[in-house]
């Protein structure tokens, strides 16, 4: 690709133009097309360039839709998918093992269904219906969000950052901060939280989702304690109780110092305690283990487990990859295999990685690290909502770690609880976040 936007820069000496050019993925061996919008360098000024994919991308549903909208049989559906994702006729007829004459006459009825005289009308009706899969499939997922929000924050410098609303937008603030397996909650659960009174807000960290990237030679947790504080004046808040959710309980506790002034408290959910109290012994999960192993060691090292783990979520998918991770426990599998919560797993991942895996390399190899003068710089009362058959970031010795920071610590155990513990018991994270008062003697 860079030798193609280079390309696109030599062919002619003017202002701007396009450019295409077909590009080939080696994810999934597929080719398909792409467009370079190049700004040629005006006086002295950096050369600019927007690579556009133009790739159709095809979601499962859209056969059911294909074969409803035109009456298709199951082998007529699966030869309109094939010609619209770019295959010939003839390979078609070899992919299914059949003539190329029985083909044709399957094309021809397609065509006839669809009211069409040509494979050209055929493809721009067909991939009319894909657009509309894609868009009510965005429809649908507004509507089966009614208590959810997203926002947006302009930060100094043109940086923009994402916030995601749910509950009740005028009640109490609860900042969640995201990591790689919790972003927002099912819509169930945001239904709970306006009963409840809370507007549970997830702040998307710099290089989450669609927020952009801190800026160069900028201090990572200085940015994000700096968005926090314009998401609260957005809002019109002074304070909020900050949540922090496995990996990103370090992150949680380095607010808790930098932010000290606008948290009220923290609330940890299934947390990741730092490198001295956390033993790879002690994880049951296969990657946790695997991470947990290698931390210590070279960075090198530990990046390539992440990128392997990474690439097993997405070729197994997320239902056997999560499940696989929390097989220990029959509680966490069961609600881990619930469509909501499924896409709330996927939505987690995807936000995650969206700018690239280095936020996620960066992230975990923070998360197993040794944070302790993290967690001893906190200033806000930090309250630990964890399973006794949690997984993965096993706490030994909650009153040792407690020990190690002058602000106060509570630790709250459901004990037949696990890494899902907020979903499958979510009175009690509703309780705690609504209480304000963190009792130690409790």
């Amino acid at each position: 690709m860079s030798e193609a936007i280079g390309n696109s820069f030599r062919k002619r000496n003017v202002a701007s133009e396009v450019s295409f050019f077909r590009a080939y993925s080696t994810d999934d061996n597929r080719t398909f097309n792409a467009a370079v919008l190049t700004r040629h360098a005006v006086r002295n000024a950096d050369q600019t360039a927007l690579l556009i994919i133009i790739d159709p991308h095809f979601e499962p549903q859209i056969s059911n839709i294909l074969m409803e909208a035109l009456d298709l049989t199951d082998a007529e559906c699966e030869i309109l998918v094939a010609f619209m994702r770019g295959a010939g006729l003839p390979q078609i007829a070899r992919n299914r093992n059949r003539s190329l004459a029985t083909v044709r006459t399957q094309m021809q009825t397609i065509m006839t269904k669809a009211g069409v005289s040509s494979q050209a009308d055929l493809m721009r009706n067909a991939l009319a219906l894909a657009q509309f899969q894609t868009d009510i499939s965005k429809v649908a997922e507004v509507a089966r969000h009614p208590f959810r929000k997203s926002s947006g924050i302009l930060r100094p410098g043109g940086r923009s950052v994402e916030a995601t609303l749910a509950g009740d937008m005028q009640g109490k603030l609860i900042v969640v901060i995201p990591d790689i397996t919790l972003s927002t909650f099912p819509a169930v659960v945001e239904q709970q939280f306006a009963a409840a009174g809370l507007c549970v807000t997830t702040l998307a960290r710099p290089g989450y989702g669609g927020t952009d990237p801190a800026p160069k030679e900028a201090d990572y947790t200085e940015v994000m304690a700096g968005d926090l504080k314009a998401l609260l004046s957005q809002l019109g808040h002074e304070t909020c109780v900050l949540v922090g959710h496995s990996t990103s309980s370090a992150y949680a506790y380095r607010l808790g110092e930098l932010a000290a002034d606008h948290i009220s408290r923290i609330l940890l959910l299934c947390p990741f305690p730092p490198a001295p109290h956390l033993h790879a012994a002690e994880s049951k999960s296969p990657w946790a283990t695997a991470l947990l192993h290698v931390s210590s060691r070279t960075p090198g090292l530990f990046s390539l487990m992440v990128g392997a783990g990474l690439k097993a979520w997405k070729l197994m998918g997320t239902r056997s990859f999560v499940a696989l991770q929390l097989r220990e426990h029959s509680a966490d599998v069961a609600a881990s295999r619930r469509p909501d919560v499924l896409r709330e797993f996927e939505a987690a991942f995807e936000a995650c990685v969206a700018q690239g895996t280095s936020l996620a390399t960066a992230d975990l190899y923070c998360a197993t690290g040794n944070w302790t003068d993290w967690l001893s710089s906190c200033k806000v009362p930090v309250e630990w909502l964890q399973g006794a058959k949690e997984p993965i970031g096993v706490i030994d010795n909650f009153d040792a770690l407690a020990a190690t920071t002058s602000a106060p610590h509570k630790l709250t155990r459901v004990d037949d609880g696990g890494f899902l513990t907020f979903l499958t018991h979510t009175h009690i994270l509703i309780e705690r976040l609504c209480d304000d008062n963190l009792d130690i003697a409790d």
